[in-house]
């Protein structure tokens, strides 16, 4: 299959990577200015056009509608005008169809849609995708309540007074979840995955710690710059490399695009 071109900033033009899937152009389909093209399924066109969205934000517009003699469905997805590899283009469109057309129907033809079935392969390069595997490999463990609510206690007398320099670090390795301030260490059993890093936190933003735990088993986790503990978010935590002397690394997060 044919490359498309890639941008100053290693992206791909998205229009390039739908000529090399077989997309045509078509006047037939608005805006009919010749900025639109279309791919025959088999069962069904599939068109695309270039306009903004109702953000005023320049993407690809896909529309088509499947009939068979047991259902009707209509396609409607938008994407961005770069992506970041060819692969990528054709996860975009998969996925979309994948949604959207009925799941016990062969909708198009195999010979026609080779781009799908490379789609199918690499949805893992979906920003989307990404973002959900990544939260599922957050940092995280469960503390048992008791221990926890003992913990909590403590917690709130060693955070009295502090001040914006205190630091709260937090470790976790599969079998002890410990908060440490500079003159203090609160250490619980918990249960999950060593974390690969040490979180800090500014001391003063533990406020309003959980006065109330209601499941048996307490989340501790990180997610973006925030700390959870069981349904209380606080923000403004970072890991930070136990080997390099504290120095700060990416948050736990990846692109947030959206299909």
């Amino acid at each position: 299959m044919a490359q498309g071109e890639h941008q100053p900033d290693g992206t791909i033009s998205t229009w390039l990577a739908l000529e090399s899937f077989g997309f045509q152009p078509d006047k037939s389909v608005f805006p009919n200015d010749g900025s639109a093209m279309s791919i025959d399924l088999g069962s069904f066109k599939l068109s695309a056009a270039r306009m903004p969205n109702l953000m005023l934000v320049d993407v690809v517009a896909f529309t088509g509608l499947y009939r068979s003699p047991r259902t009707i469905a209509s396609i409607e997805f938008d994407m961005p005008t770069t992506v970041s590899s060819i692969e990528q283009g054709a996860a975009w469109i998969a996925w979309h169809l994948q949604k959207q057309l009925p799941s016990r129907e062969t909708a198009f033809s195999l010979k026609q849609a080779a781009f799908v079935l490379l789609g199918l392969k690499h949805l893992d390069t979906l920003p989307w995708v990404q973002r959900a595997a990544s939260y599922e490999r957050r940092p995280r463990c469960w503390v048992e309540r008791s221990w926890m609510r003992q913990a909590l206690r403590q917690l709130c007398k060693n955070l009295e007074g502090a001040v914006a320099e205190d630091m709260v670090t937090i470790a976790f390795d599969s079998r002890i979840l410990t908060f440490s301030g500079r003159d203090w260490v609160v250490p619980m059993p918990a249960k999950g995955e060593t974390w690969v890093s040490e979180i800090q936190i500014p001391a003063v933003n533990l406020t309003s710690l959980p006065a109330r735990l209601n499941d048996e088993d307490i989340l501790v986790s990180i997610w973006d710059d925030g700390l959870c503990i069981g349904n209380r978010l606080f923000k403004g935590a970072v890991p930070v490399d136990k080997d390099t002397h504290g120095e700060v690394l990416p948050t736990f997060t990846t692109t947030d695009s959206q299909p």
